[in-house]
């Protein structure tokens, strides 16, 4: 039910309308959707009662990305203390692009003071966001998580609105997007109260990944019978297959994100 709605928001707020209303009553088992102002209700509701998007994903990891979100934070800093938006796009433009080879200096250096009280609250905005995969990464120099971030539920809005900002987005590779993962619950099933964020490799010039929903013929639920953990069996048209070993083949010892509209799981 939880997924259900966190689902139903992210295709809500495609809509644009000023006031949407979304309720979920769990003890009824039932979610209810109030878009004032809409038009054509029927192809709204034919929209989010829809079949979710399905599609898996290569990604980065914070080590290749690592300089992108140093300097992406440089320039997110510079333009909220106004410097023009103009001079900090070029310098992000201009900067080499490449990796960290001391992440953990950049994991250490989030929280920094400048001698100006608006430099210091305007530092580090970024970064902060970025540092758990940092400092994943640092405590195991041979493991780079699939996750490039981490942030608490009430900070997303504001993260996503930096990295949407030109000036921020300038500085990361061009075919990067960032999407959060759903939900995570702890062992004795309460849901957390942060969310991961991921950088998918996206494909330039196209919106459709390298497989999608429509490669899958069949998917079943089962069970390990020695872990007793949920797995999920696949399969996949000639087509899939083909992609999918290909896919895999270039992805040894790397993640493949699973993404349903959006949300990675």
């Amino acid at each position: 039910m939880n997924q259900t709605y966190q689902v139903l928001q992210k295709r809500i707020d495609k809509f644009g309308v000023s006031q949407p209303t979304i309720d979920l009553d769990e003890n009824r088992g039932i979610i209810t959707v109030e878009l004032a102002g809409a038009n054509e209700p029927e192809r709204i509701r034919k929209y989010l009662q829809s079949t979710a998007n399905l599609q898996f994903w290569e990604v980065y990891n914070i080590g290749e990305i690592a300089q992108s979100a140093q300097n992406a934070d440089k320039a997110l800093e510079d333009y909220l203390n106004g410097k023009t938006s103009a001079d900090t796009v070029k310098a992000a433009v201009d900067t080499t692009k490449g990796k960290v080879n001391d992440i953990s200096a950049l994991a250490g250096g989030a929280g920094k003071t400048d001698t100006s009280k608006n430099a210091t609250v305007n530092k580090n905005k970024l970064l902060m966001a970025f540092a758990p995969a940092f400092q994943a990464a640092q405590q195991n120099k041979n493991y780079m998580p699939s996750y490039v971030g981490a942030a608490p539920i009430t900070d997303t809005s504001s993260i996503n609105e930096y990295l949407a900002n030109p000036v921020v987005a300038a500085n990361f590779p061009a075919n990067c997007k960032f999407l959060w993962g759903k939900r995570e619950r702890d062992d004795k099933g309460k849901l957390a109260d942060y969310l991961y964020l991921y950088a998918i490799r996206t494909i330039p010039g196209q919106e459709k990944a390298r497989i999608e929903g429509d490669a899958i013929t069949d998917a079943n639920q089962d069970f390990d019978p020695t872990t007793s953990q949920v797995n999920v069996t696949m399969a996949m048209n000639k087509a899939g297959e083909r992609e999918w070993e290909k896919m895999t083949g270039e992805n040894i010892n790397r993640p493949i994100a699973i993404v349903l509209d959006d949300i990675v799981y």
